[in-house]
């Protein structure tokens, strides 16, 4: 019987075969690898809880490591799928867990032809043999010191056996395809935000000053499991000074009476993610200081969602944040020069989200299409006042609007406060 079924066999070949009818040539074929299980540092047997590469699993639908998906056009123009997966074996069962088997393959990805791996070197050299050009989608490098990725360095030891090929990064054609989200796409971020919804609101109903940010994080995730959900990314609880740091990772501070906390969290359902700030007073109400600095975050937040639609693009969406704090925080007299801002901000306000927090999606100057879903993180970080504040939505493109997927999520400090109320 096959297991954890989100994406349905009709979603997963319009994607494959949109992809083979817009992007491969005749002599082309795409080649994706899944993910290998990962060992903890500190145990042999043990290895990290699993999590599919997202491109695998966008056109397979399979979860299971080591996987091997081929895509590529036949002679008469028709698309051949192939899928390889491990071999059953019960001995190996035993220790670590059932694994798929062919039918069970078949029957998550409406793909026909599904072997075991031990049969793939065979097919995949007589499909090269045929082929002018393969595409393998890899990370570009980041610095002239980086190692090399698993894929470049099996598309090197490709290049050994089959120097008449040419290999190009698929990245770039799956960037196109990931952006539009498709209904069932959203309808999975949907219910990942609501989750996320749920968890936040009830962990502001039972913290209080004393406890330490890792117990007010464990709530978080608590009901992230406990409503059938996973956790997208690693949980920022940050009290006070930390939430200026925008990726603080210790959480082990204790929350002190009138400190603000910071919540970067976000729920994962069908390997979809939603990504939520929201800032709130431990005790319940905001100071006067506070909620001065907060309103002016809040203020962005609503002024991209409200102008964010079909054609604009990331970078014309923080220039909205960045001219408002130039001329609030002038105001304030916290800045007297506009280069200042940049004290108190230094991040964009989107990214793209999907199947990773940080999803494939345009660049920042690239206008967005209807169904891309983005962040809006607008913040502000006053190290000097002990203070940082961010508010998160997750936002669905549309021609003249966004959708706010996560509105229900309290952000107005009356509705903050009324959740909190002691």
């Amino acid at each position: 019987m096959a297991r954890n079924i989100f994406l349905t066999q009709d979603e997963l070949k319009k994607r494959r075969h949109h992809f083979a009818r817009t992007f491969l040539g005749d002599r082309d074929l795409l080649l994706l690898f899944a993910g290998s299980e990962q060992r903890l540092r500190n145990g042999l047997d043990n290895v990290y809880p699993f999590r599919q590469d997202s491109n695998f699993y966008y056109l397979t639908g399979i979860k299971e490591s080591e996987a091997v998906f081929i895509l590529t056009k036949t002679e008469k123009g028709g698309i051949r799928e192939i899928l390889f997966v491990q071999e059953k074996d019960p001995l190996k069962e035993k220790w670590t867990g059932y694994r798929l088997g062919k039918e069970a393959a078949k029957e998550i990805s409406g793909i026909s032809d599904v072997y075991y791996l031990n049969q793939s070197e065979g097919i995949i050299s007589q499909l090269f043999n045929k082929s002018q050009r393969v595409w393998i989608p890899y990370p570009y490098k980041g610095t002239l010191n980086e190692e090399p990725s698993q894929e470049v360095l099996r598309i090197n030891r490709f290049k050994e056996g089959f120097p008449h090929l040419r290999f190009l990064n698929a990245l770039d054609l799956l960037k196109v395809m990931r952006t539009r989200k498709s209904p069932l796409e959203i309808k999975f971020l949907k219910e990942a935000v609501k989750i996320t919804k749920t968890a936040l609101h009830k962990t502001w109903k039972k913290m209080k000053p004393g406890m330490t940010e890792y117990q007010i994080r464990a709530l978080v995730e608590y009901e992230f499991k406990r409503q059938g959900g996973d956790i997208a990314f690693n949980s920022i609880v940050a009290a006070g000074e930390n939430g200026v740091v925008l990726h603080y990772v210790e959480c082990n501070k204790v929350v002190e009476e009138g400190e603000l906390v910071l919540f970067d969290v976000g729920a994962e359902y069908g390997l979809y993610s939603a990504d939520i700030t929201r800032t709130v007073p431990i005790s319940g109400r905001f100071t006067p200081e506070q909620l001065k600095y907060y309103n002016i975050v809040l203020e962005c937040n609503k002024k991209v969602i409200d102008v964010a639609c079909q054609g604009t693009t990331l970078g014309e969406l923080n220039s909205i944040v960045v001219e408002t704090l130039r001329k609030r925080l002038t105001e304030d007299g916290l800045i007297s020069q506009p280069e200042e801002v940049g004290k108190y901000y230094y991040h964009g306000v989107s990214h793209h989200l999907g199947l990773d927090t940080h999803d494939l999606g345009q660049g920042r100057e690239e206008g967005l299409p209807v169904n891309s879903v983005i962040t809006v993180e607008p913040g502000l970080y006053i190290k000097e006042k002990k203070m940082g504040i961010r508010i998160e939505d997750d936002i669905v493109i549309k021609r003249n609007q966004a959708l706010n997927l996560s509105k229900s999520i309290a952000k107005e400090p009356e509705e903050i406060m009324g959740i909190m109320k002691k």
